[in-house]
């Protein structure tokens, strides 16, 4: 570890978030912008319509974020757009003799942080965008999310009504939920991707994205069918919903021990991919 750089850690993260950005790929998430438009905003703006109310324009993003379904969509599409990470062709081989190992390592742990943050960013603005010159601001809920289910209660149960749970709304306030939200499902992407590395590391790259997919897969059973156990997994510490109890003012599951979840799970992750360093091909420039 001693031969650390910074430039070429930087230069390693450079490199790969240009090749990704020039390859086109961004465009599939607009597959899930149409599909959560759909899915999720249009439903809203119809209750919207109903109550003559206005809507909070990040609120179509915080049903996003602690959609069960949604939230196994998200994921799923990150994973397809980085089904090559760490990519290892001869560009990238270029970069890793330069850069060394150590600095290689660290570059792609780097841009993986990176990446996560510009898809949840660009989800973001995708739900955002089409609120412009429909939704409000501010940091107090709207009435149709706290109050149409009461006021038609024939519509109780359609999409739009259902889409923010009251376990959310009754205890923390918008920009909070997008905000802790968005660092909870950051958490879950990163660790995803640090799985991938260390697979890849132990020479098993393949079986990385078949565990991924696993791990997405049986934290959205568990969540779907709210098991006691779902908080062992990555997806049912993402979602900030769940954590509160729909009737009291008590939590089921302290938002504390998710953070520890992450920062324990990812703090293991990252030991082992730097121990697993010197595994990286022929050179023995560290």
């Amino acid at each position: 570890m001693c031969n650390i750089s910074m430039r070429k850690i930087l230069r390693v993260c450079q490199g790969e978030c240009y090749h990704f950005l020039c390859s086109g790929r961004f465009a599939l998430v607009l597959v899930v912008w149409v599909f959560a438009y759909q899915f999720i905003t249009v439903p809203l703006l119809q209750n919207t319509e109903k109550m003559q109310a206005s809507l909070l324009a990040i609120e179509p993003y915080i049903a996003l974020i602690n959609s069960n379904f949604m939230i196994l969509v998200m994921p799923v599409l990150f994973l397809v757009l980085l089904s090559d990470f760490p990519r290892v062709d001869a560009n990238a081989y270029f970069y890793l003799v330069r850069a060394g190992k150590t600095n290689w390592v660290l570059g792609q742990l780097l841009y993986a942080v990176v990446i996560t943050m510009i898809y949840l960013f660009i989800q973001f603005l995708g739900m955002l965008v089409p609120m412009f010159g429909k939704g409000s601001w501010g940091n107090e809920w709207s009435p149709v999310i706290t109050d149409f289910a009461r006021e038609f209660p024939e519509y109780a149960q359609n999409p739009g009504a259902v889409s923010i749970q009251p376990q959310l709304y009754y205890h923390v306030s918008p920009w909070e939920a997008v905000l802790v939200g968005s660092a909870f499902l950051a958490a879950y992407l990163y660790f995803l991707l640090q799985i991938k590395l260390l697979c890849y590391l132990l020479r098993v790259k393949t079986l990385g994205l078949l565990l991924c997919f696993f791990v997405i897969a049986l934290g959205t059973g568990l969540c779907s069918t709210f098991s006691p156990m779902r908080f062992l997994m990555p997806m049912g510490n993402s979602i900030l919903g769940i954590h509160y109890s729909q009737y009291y003012s008590e939590m089921d599951y302290p938002l504390e021990y998710s953070m520890i979840y992450f920062a324990v799970g990812i703090g293991i992750l990252m030991v082992a991919i730097l121990g697993l360093r010197k595994r990286l091909g022929g050179y023995e420039h560290d």
